[in-house]
């Protein structure tokens, strides 16, 4: 694993676990016997939704965006054995020139938008800890930290997920 991969994974690493520092604090904190304001539970579930889907969704298209200005070289390679008819052009695939020069460059990029898509996805557990601190039953404000959890998962950072996003961005041939 490159140097990078591994301060990025460090980074999940340090947030996933601020979510269990989070559940934790919010058990050993002394809760009210009745929750504060009812309407707070489905108000701030709809806004943990919403946030964890452009956790996922925003950052996403904002990294392709962000990769196609870094104007990455792409070669159109000629497929010499395809079948065609005569006076056909070969067939072409897109490919990136220097992959691994467009890795480098664009890993800083990726990693931006990974920061954000955490700290999303990190915010619907604090959605969470607030509802446990507020008194909230222990079984809907669960549901925030699991749906928190889900999305770190799912956004856990390497260099394959960046290729995949670069493919992506320049309309390449999928490796």
């Amino acid at each position: 694993m490159s140097p990078r991969v591994t301060t990025a994974r460090t980074i999940w690493a340090a947030l996933l676990i601020s979510t269990f520092l989070y559940l934790f604090v919010a058990t050993r904190v002394p809760r009210p016997a009745q929750p504060a304001q009812p309407i707070l539970l489905p108000v701030l579930a709809l806004v943990a939704l919403i946030d964890g889907l452009l956790s996922v969704v925003f950052p996403a298209m904002q990294l392709g965006r962000a990769l196609r200005a870094l104007n990455l070289r792409v070669d159109e390679l000629q497929d010499a054995n395809a079948e065609r008819m005569f006076r056909d052009l070969p067939p072409t695939t897109r490919a990136m020139a220097e992959p691994d020069d467009a890795l480098r460059r664009a890993w800083p990029v990726y990693q931006t938008w990974f920061i954000i898509a955490m700290a999303q996805a990190e915010a619907v557990a604090v959605f969470g800890l607030v509802l446990m601190i507020l008194g909230f039953p222990w079984f809907p404000t669960i549901l925030f930290f699991v749906l928190s959890w889900g999305l770190m998962i799912y956004q856990l950072p390497s260099e394959t997920r960046l290729r995949k996003a670069i493919d992506r961005a320049y309309g390449l041939a999928a490796r």
